[in-house]
């Protein structure tokens, strides 16, 4: 797995890029409007912010291309992954680059290479490196596992029982890596949880939110037992709740290489942004500020910093 992931690291160093070069056209960028602390939407200005925000505007700008940015959902997302000009709620926008934490999987190439419908989409190199896992609400209790007063016929449910079994609740947002990941919470709980005392349940039901606002916002109010997704993102909304204490699990179920998703909508574009991207990390200076100011209280991982040096190679 490792070999195809550092294939997609190592492509050719870029040359220095010209800085009095004319624009080489507009740029649609499609900013995820809530993965906080990667990128989100300013509520306020309707500015587009975050750790990969800032780098999709400086790689296009790199490139010489001016970037302008439109609003996507996590469902116009999914519908865009999967090649579908349409998702439940409106049409999704024609756009060159996806601005969003986007795992690479063989699964999401295969499906791109099926696609028949134009544009073509390929990834970028990696640009970051985290992990998914599951985040759980304080105190799971045997009490609690009981959900025979509670409507589950939008969940879908596997295990053996009923609605007077011990049911637990796992939540994620539509379009996300989950699925695997639940299959195997219930095959393996503490292979995926880890030691712990939680009670014993018969059956999981799980639960596609539309946004992890939503998500954690249903964990921290105690309506859902577990969520699963990158663990800065879980952190980074519940923190705008000074109630809700989530629990992160101490393992880590699930690898989660970062990749940008480049369409052929403007020919040439994926070259000169891949060059645009060495630019960006080859400054040094920039690049740490761009943890400090979205990770402030966390070190640099040594995956990270591998991924750091990779762009750098001369």
């Amino acid at each position: 797995m490792l070999r195809w992931l550092i294939a997609l690291l190592v492509v050719s160093a870029a040359p220095a890029m010209a800085q009095d070069a004319p624009s080489r056209g507009t740029i649609i960028i499609g900013f995820r409007q809530e993965a906080r602390p990667f990128v989100w939407q300013d509520r306020d200005s309707g500015a587009y912010r975050g750790y990969l925000a800032d780098l999709c505007y400086e790689a296009v700008l790199n490139a010489n291309y001016l970037p302008q940015g439109v609003t996507i959902t996590a469902t116009q997302r999914a519908a865009f992954l999967q090649g579908k000009p349409e998702a439940s709620g409106g049409t999704t926008p024609e756009i060159d680059l996806l601005c969003d934490p986007t795992t690479i999987s063989m699964r999401r190439l295969s499906g791109f290479l099926r696609l028949k419908e134009p544009p073509d989409r390929r990834f970028s190199p990696i640009v970051f490196l985290a992990n998914g896992t599951f985040s759980q609400r304080p105190r799971i209790t045997k009490e609690s596992l009981d959900r025979s007063d509670t409507d589950l016929t939008a969940w879908t449910c596997m295990g053996e029982g009923d609605a007077s079994s011990a049911t637990l609740l796992v939540g994620f947002v539509i379009g996300t890596t989950a699925e695997d990941e639940i299959n195997e919470l219930m095959r393996s709980p503490a292979k995926v949880l880890g030691s712990g005392d939680e009670p014993r349940w018969q059956r999981i039901c799980s639960y596609e939110f539309k946004n992890h606002a939503e998500g954690v916002g249903r964990l921290c109010a105690g309506e859902i037992d577990l969520y699963f997704g990158d663990s800065d993102i879980v952190n980074a909304y519940a923190a705008l709740s000074p109630s809700c204490n989530p629990v992160t699990r101490p393992k880590r179920t699930s690898y989660e290489p970062y990749a940008f998703v480049v369409t052929d909508r403007t020919p040439g574009f994926y070259d000169h942004f891949v060059k645009g991207l060495y630019a960006s990390f080859g400054n040094d200076t920039k690049a740490q500020n761009r943890v400090r100011t979205y990770f402030p209280d966390q070190e640099i991982s040594t995956y990270l910093e591998i991924l750091y040096r990779i762009y750098r190679l001369p």
